[in-house]
């Protein structure tokens, strides 16, 4: 059970960067 938290919150670090790194490229398109 430890273990499964453990890697939900790894999980969730870099999906939340993920979004951000999405987030920018997309802005970053409508930009250019």
């Amino acid at each position: 059970m430890g273990e499964f938290l453990i890697c939900k919150k790894i999980l969730k670090k870099y999906f939340s960067k993920l979004k951000i790194y999405y987030i920018m490229i997309t802005q970053g398109i409508i930009k250019i």
